[in-house]
């Protein structure tokens, strides 16, 4: 077996699993491998803004084995594979931090390796971002369904796969990503909904972290990983962050969404971008910001 590609979904940001997936492949590029299980978290926090993220419901692992059953399970068939196979995930520290603290907080005693890492590396500076879709899409490896385990581990595997090829061909993306004319403005990005209520999203988010402690944060543009403004506003606020809708005098950080690394002039069309670089604000990727919050898109 060449690689096991695995996903976790969560319920919040700090190790509350509900879903995890593992799927092998071997150096033909065929699968050999699939354990796939939902995951009861246990009496965790649920962050309505995460789980919206991949729509498992409370009722849907209510008998679902816990993380830890799970995990032992995928561990005790790996022990039979000979040569041990290389774990892959797409922003491997995330699986890792939170299957670690799921686990109790105890070592994983395996290394994974990361497929966002790889794609920056080799092919980052072709894509605008190197989320898991738009990777995928660049070396046409079928992703059906984005944000549930089974489809992103598959995924992983291949993109695994194909990135450890000597010669990487991309495909053309379909559609030119949001960030590219991030001021074209369309009724869904721009709704409530999407956008969320600054007080409400503060009310119902649990700090988990402090990486963004002390910053106010604007965001500009659609994410390419498919999160809400109102999801990433979440995501800023667990991690200590202060958030808005404009730039005010307090406003420190742009987010501008949809953008690979770095971010680029011809990146910075809307309003709050230019600002940003006028003010000398600190301007954040997508990649960069999902880094920080430690999500795993």
């Amino acid at each position: 077996m060449l690689a096991i590609g695995i996903d976790i979904e969560t319920v919040n940001q700090s190790g509350g699993i509900c879903e995890f997936a593992a799927v092998g492949i071997d150096r033909d590029g065929r699968e050999v491998f699939r354990l796939a299980s939902l995951v009861n978290p246990g009496d965790v926090p649920w962050v309505q803004s995460v789980a919206g993220v991949h729509g498992i419901t409370r009722r849907q692992i209510a008998e679902a084995p816990t993380f830890s059953a799970v995990w032992q399970a995928f561990i005790g068939r790996l022990g039979g594979a000979s040569p041990r196979p290389t774990l892959v995930a797409h922003n491997a520290s995330f699986e890792r931090t939170q299957i670690e603290a799921a686990l109790g907080g105890r070592s994983l005693g395996v290394e994974i390796a990361c497929t966002l890492e790889v794609a920056r590396s080799r092919i980052g500076d072709r894509l605008p971002n190197c989320s898991l879709p738009t990777v995928c899409a660049a070396l046409r490896v079928e992703l059906p369904q984005h944000h549930r385990a089974e489809p992103d581990a598959r995924a992983c595997a291949h993109l695994w796969w194909r990135l450890k090829q000597p010669t990487l061909e991309l495909a053309p993306l379909a559609t030119p990503p949001a960030a590219v004319r991030p001021s074209r403005r369309t009724p869904e990005r721009f709704t409530n909904a999407n956008r969320g209520r600054n007080p409400e999203i503060r009310a119902a988010t649990q700090a988990v972290g402090s990486t963004l402690a002390g910053q106010v944060i604007v965001f500009t543009g659609a994410f390419a990983c498919g999160l809400t403004k109102a999801q990433a506003k979440a995501l800023a606020v667990a991690q200590g962050g202060e958030i808005a809708d404009a730039t005010y005098g307090s406003t420190t950080t742009i987010v501008v969404a949809g953008v690979g690394h770095p971010v680029r002039p011809e990146h910075c069309r809307s309003a709050k971008a230019r600002e940003a670089i006028e003010r000398r604000l600190r301007i954040l990727s997508e990649p960069e910001f999902l880094r920080l919050v430690g999500w795993g898109g």
